[in-house]
C-alpha cells in the first residue's frame, strides 16, 4: 500500500470516529437547535416590531424573516466552529492524541477527521435552517393574478388550483400589498311601514 492510501485510510477512520462522537453527544443537537430556536424567536417575537422598522410599504414579519435569515445562516456556521474547536480541545485534555502519537497512523488524519466532520456538521446545520426557514414562508412573494387567469384543475385524484403563464411572468409580477383596507357593504335601507 501507498502513504496515501494509508493517509486516506486513517483520516476516513477518524472521520468516522468524529462522526459517532456526533452522534452520540448531545451537544451537535445544540449547536443546530440554537439557531432554529433563534430564527423562530427573532421571527415569530420579534419579527412584527422589528419588521415594521424596514420600511416600505408593509415591512412586516414575511419581510424581516427574509432579513433575518442570512444572519442566523452565519450563527449556524459560527456554531459549528465552535463544536469544533470543543471537540478539539476534550481529544487534547483527554489525552487522546497523545495515544494517537504512539500509534501508526498518519499524523494529519486527526485534524481531517475534525474538519470533514465539521463540513458535515455545518451543511447539516445550514440545511435544517433552510428548511426551517422555508416553512416559515422565507422568500414568498405574494403577486396580484388577473382572477381570468386562474383554473381549477384535477390532477392525482386532487384539485389544484391553476394559473395561467410562465415562472417569469408570475417573478415579474407587482407585488401585492395588504393596506389594511376593508370593504364593508352596508345593508340596503329597509322601508319603514307608517
Amino acid at each position: 500500500m501507498s502513504t496515501l492510501t494509508y493517509a486516506v485510510r486513517d483520516s476516513k477512520t477518524m472521520l468516522r470516529r468524529n462522526l459517532i462522537h456526533m452522534l452520540r453527544y448531545p451537544i451537535a443537537l445544540m449547536l443546530v437547535g440554537i439557531p432554529v430556536i433563534l430564527l423562530l424567536l427573532f421571527v415569530y417575537v420579534f419579527g412584527g416590531t422589528l419588521g415594521a422598522g424596514l420600511g416600505g410599504v408593509s415591512g412586516g414579519r414575511a419581510e424581516y424573516a427574509n432579513y433575518v435569515l442570512p444572519g442566523i445562516l452565519l450563527i449556524t456556521v459560527a456554531c459549528a466552529a465552535q463544536g469544533t474547536a470543543i471537540s478539539v480541545a476534550m481529544d487534547m485534555t483527554e489525552g487522546i492524541i497523545a495515544r494517537f502519537r504512539t500509534m501508526a497512523i498518519f499524523r494529519p488524519s486527526v485534524l481531517t477527521g475534525h474538519v470533514l466532520s465539521s463540513m458535515i456538521q455545518t451543511m447539516l446545520g445550514l440545511a435544517v435552517v433552510i428548511g426551517v426557514g422555508g416553512f416559515l414562508g422565507i422568500g414568498e412573494k405574494e403577486v396580484a393574478v388577473p382572477f381570468s387567469s386562474m383554473q381549477i384543475v384535477r390532477r392525482d385524484n386532487d384539485w389544484h388550483l391553476a394559473i395561467e403563464g410562465t415562472r417569469d411572468a408570475l417573478r415579474n409580477a407587482p407585488t401585492y400589498e395588504d393596506t389594511g383596507a376593508r370593504v364593508r357593504l352596508s345593508p340596503t335601507p329597509s322601508t319603514t311601514q307608517k
